[in-house]
């Protein structure tokens, strides 16, 4: 487990909502993760993820007013060798107001082959004012190298709050300190 990690996100996203579909370029996402603790025993892994989404780039719906803040705490237990559960919790603010969101996420995560992955998670939201949204969502990740991911997926919305669908891929790259 790096203590620190430098983290980029840069991401292509499809939705539907309410008969719109938008697809695009999300605006690009610096942040940074911090190891709190390792696994052990029955204590998770658990690290402090954040980020800042950026206004300058992306497609002009995704795109946040002011730099958008987000944080959350992500714990990890490994259940088998090849098979892990994820939780986190924290917040996010959509960079257009001071209202901040709560967030979710349930995760079970396996790895296939040594460098591919997939995933089926359930995550929402409890915005400040307004409804929450949940969604399930599963996919796929590539990691052809330690410090660079490839990924792809598709959420469905579980409640009338949350996006008919989202289809997504994306790539990380990883600059450890």
């Amino acid at each position: 487990l790096p203590s620190w990690e430098l983290r980029l996100q840069v991401e292509m996203q499809e939705y539907r909502y309410a008969g719109q579909k938008v697809r695009g370029l999300n605006p690009i996402a610096i942040g940074s993760k911090i190891a709190v603790c390792k696994e052990e025993g029955l204590r998770p892994e658990i690290a402090f993820i954040g980020h800042i989404t950026l206004p300058y780039v992306g497609k002009e719906e995704f795109r946040p007013e002011f730099i958008a803040p987000d944080f959350r705490f992500s714990a990890s237990h490994t259940l088998a060798e090849n098979l892990a559960l994820g939780y986190n919790l924290g917040l996010e603010w959509d960079g257009t107001s001071a209202l901040s969101t709560g967030i979710y996420t349930l995760v079970l995560g396996a790895d296939i082959f040594s460098d591919v992955g997939m995933f089926v998670e359930l995550f929402g939201e409890f915005p400040e004012l307004g409804s929450s949204s949940h969604n399930i969502h599963s996919g796929f990740t590539w990691s052809p190298f330690s410090d660079l991911q490839f990924d792809t997926s598709l959420a469905l919305g579980l409640n009338e709050a949350a996006p008919d669908y989202i289809a997504g891929a994306g790539i990380s790259f990883r600059f450890s300190h």
